[in-house]
Order: structure tokens, then sequence, then C-alpha cells
């Protein structure tokens, strides 16, 4: 029996508490950096410095992905179920080493993932009792190992004499790069078939249907960082990726899953 469409609300509900959270960590780590005291003070300057300009950094971050469910099965999905292009939000983690290639430049070597899980109901059918025939769609992106340069037009620091190098306290950035990363997508739960081979108008069946592969992707990304301490740096980074891959398993007949999309992540970066 066909039933008008329910609303989505529950994807969105844990969107908006994924957001809640990152605002709450990047206003925790705002305030930790104001009360947190400088140390290895330059004579008469009273700026945090290192003896020498950092090689190394090491970057731990986390927020959220929102992929552009666009293409034919992200449309199939839209159709077929109670959910909304804008419900494919998740979380992302990842971790970054940067390699020193001077005061404006850094060679990035990373890797992440992340991954959405969005539970709906049939637009169209419900169950003989009138409750709703669910199912979930997963899409998952990662582990990927990316690789790429970040430019800081402004730098990154300044050296004060022989040996003290300053870290700036806002220091803009832009970067970009490649990786190949491995992907799933999977629907499951309960759904209709509305021609079954023995007749009969629509049957209702459990399943759990699945594809998954590795995608090539090139990425953009603008951010700052903010210096904590000589040593500790709050990075805020707005990430897009390209990036889709040929179906196969269940999905087979599909036309390529588009795994594009943008992140928004908070950091926490360490120099050595």
């Amino acid at each position: 029996m066909a039933v008008p469409p329910r609303s989505s609300l529950r994807p969105r509900l844990r969107r908006f508490h994924l957001q809640a959270s990152l605002v709450l960590l990047a206003g925790a780590l705002l305030l930790a950096a104001g009360a947190v005291p400088a140390q290895g003070q330059a004579r008469g300057g009273g700026t945090d410095f290192m003896l020498a300009p950092p090689t190394l950094s090491l970057t731990i971050r986390g927020g959220l992905l929102d992929y552009r469910a666009s293409g034919q099965v992200f449309d199939f999905t839209v159709d077929e179920f109670e959910v909304e292009r804008s419900d494919f939000g998740g979380g992302t983690l990842g971790v970054e080493l940067g390699i020193r290639g001077g005061e404006h430049l850094e060679i990035l070597l990373g890797i992440d993932g992340g991954q959405t899980t969005v539970n709906h109901a049939s637009r169209r059918f419900e169950e003989l009792d009138g409750s709703p025939i669910r199912q979930s769609t997963r899409v998952r992106f990662g582990p990927a190992v990316q690789a790429g340069l970040a430019v800081y037009p402004l730098g990154r620091g300044e050296t004060l004499g022989t040996f003290a190098w300053v870290p700036r306290t806002i220091a803009p950035f832009a970067a970009g790069g490649i990786g190949v990363g491995a992907w799933e997508f999977r629907q499951f739960g309960d759904f209709v078939d509305e021609d079954p081979p023995e007749g009969g108008g629509p049957v209702i069946f459990a399943d759990d249907f699945a594809s998954d592969g590795a995608a090539f992707l090139t990425w953009a990304a603008a951010g700052v960082e903010l210096s904590l301490r000589h040593n500790l740096a709050l990075v805020l980074e707005g990430r897009y990726q390209w990036s889709e891959s040929a179906f196969d398993g269940d999905f087979g007949l599909f036309d390529p899953i588009d795994l594009s999309g943008s992140r928004l992540t908070v950091g926490l970066t360490a120099r050595f």
C-alpha cells in the first residue's frame, strides 16, 4: 500500500549533535589556548620560541564529512526511501605528518577515513499493520592514504637572531594533493520486491546489498593554524575531495559511485 512520505528527522538530529560537539571542542581548545602560559620567553619580548625552526609536525584531526550524494545510486536511494541528500553526513578522523620544505611550504603525508549510516524507511510501501518498512544505507570511505603540499603565504614564523624561531600566532594556509582510499556502499534491512517471480503482488524480504573497492582522489583545502605554544597549534581546516569509482557486486548495474564531498575538521598539531 502506498503511503505519504514521512519526515527523516533522526539523521538530521544526529548531524546537529555532531556539529554541536565540533563547535564545543573548538571552543574548549581556544579557551585552553588562552590559559596556556608562555614558556621559553625571549628576553624583553614575552614570546614563546623554539631554538630552531621545526622540521616535522604531526596533526590529529576530527570533524564532519558531507557527501555530495549525487549520481544514479543516490538518486535511486532518495526516490525509494525516506532520505534526503543532505542526510549523508557523518564523522571523519585522520592523522597527518608534515615535513618542512621551508618557511612557506610543507610536504604532507596522511591517512584518514569516515563513514555515515542513514536509517530510513520505504517511501511507497508499509507493512500490513501500517508500520514502516525499515532499512539503512551506509557509505564508508577509508582508510585513505594521501599526499600533498601546503603553502603558508605569510609563513609559519620568524627567526630571531641566530637560533630562536618564533611561531606566528595566526598562520593561514592553502593545500592540495592526491590519494587513494578504500570504500564501501551498503544497504541492509527490509526491502520490497514489487514484481516477484511467483506473482501475487509486492513481497517484503530482508537482505544485505554491498559493493566495495578502491578509488583515486584529489583534494583541495584551506585553513588556519592558531599557535597555542611554540610546539603546539590548533588547526581549523575546510577540505573538498573529488572521487568516484565503478561499482561491482550487488550494485554492479549502477553508474560509478560519486564519493566527492566536503570535510570540516578541527585538529591539534605538535611541532618537532
